[in-house]
């Protein structure tokens, strides 16, 4: 698509909390205003919290979980989720 077709990149649907921004993709379920996704982006974040610390060699992707709990810990408690 060409940028006057009218299309604009904030409005696409964000439905996998990625490995490569999980950050960016969990904010963006947690945001959108079309859909209902706070439960699936919780549930995604919480399973590549998980990936990132089994998947780590001598800790390297722990500041990574890290960084990606506390965003968690945060949009639960602003979003009333247990």
């Amino acid at each position: 698509m060409k940028l006057g077709d009218g299309f604009d990149m904030k409005e696409k649907e964000i439905k996998e909390v990625g490995s490569v921004n999980p950050i960016a993709d969990f904010k963006a379920m947690v945001n959108d205003k079309k859909v209902d996704r706070v439960g699936e982006a919780i549930k995604q974040m919480q399973q590549k919290i998980e990936h990132f610390v089994k998947g780590s060699l001598n800790g390297d992707l722990y500041s990574q979980a890290i960084e990606c709990l506390q965003l968690l810990r945060d949009t639960c408690v602003s979003e009333d989720e247990g």
